[in-house]
């Protein structure tokens, strides 16, 4: 949405607004304003808003700046199954990923975030497809807090999101039907018990 906001600013299209503060009386609380904000006016607010906003911090991250030692070995768990879609980023705009050996430390730092996603589409049993290459990887950011989960609504904790999950090597699936013939899903594996424990303690600090 503010990429979008910004291109159209770049374009100089005529079809830009401003707003009078007497239209709208809760403008009022936020003190001197002019009689009429300006599309420039406004971008430039938008932007200072931009610059200086922080997310809330995790409330997981809160409770315990320290990753238990489940959820260390969760790390490694994540690393193996999930990371070559769900990607230790900055941004899902092509960002390098960050090695394996940092994640620890952004986990466990106040003021650190990382998106958990990828910028490319991928086919995981979760239907109806969104677009002819399946779905886009979104960001696991914290995801505690975002069931149900799936375009379609169909897992609504992370317990039971971990239980469905299969994989086969860096392929996985996040729905899987024992009739899918060998070519979709070849000898699919499901998570052991231990690896669903870390796994799903870890994704709090997520």
């Amino acid at each position: 949405m503010v990429l979008a906001e910004f291109r159209v600013a770049n374009q100089q299209r005529k079809d830009s607004f401003s707003i009078e503060p007497s239209n709208f009386p809760w403008l009022r609380e936020i003190g001197d304003l002019p009689s009429k904000l300006s599309p420039t006016y406004l971008r430039q607010a938008f932007l200072s808003f931009f610059v200086n906003f922080q997310h809330r911090p995790n409330p997981w991250n809160a409770l315990s700046h320290k990753l238990s030692p489940k959820a260390v070995r969760g790390l490694s768990v994540f690393r193996a199954r999930c990371e070559y879609c769900h990607q230790a980023t900055l941004s899902m705009r092509g960002y390098e990923s960050l090695p394996f050996a940092d994640w620890k430390h952004w986990l466990e730092a106040e003021e650190k975030d990382l998106v958990w996603g990828a910028p490319f589409y991928t086919k995981t049993g979760i239907k109806p497809y969104v677009h002819r290459a399946g779905a886009r990887v979104p960001s696991l950011r914290r995801v505690q807090q975002k069931y149900p989960y799936f375009t379609n609504g169909s897992s609504r904790s992370l317990r039971h999101l971990l239980s469905r999950f299969r994989h086969k090597g860096l392929t996985a699936w996040h729905h899987y039907e024992p009739q899918w013939d060998q070519a979709e899903a070849p000898d699919a594996k499901v998570l052991t018990s231990d690896e669903i424990d870390a796994l799903e303690e870890l994704l709090r600090f997520f």
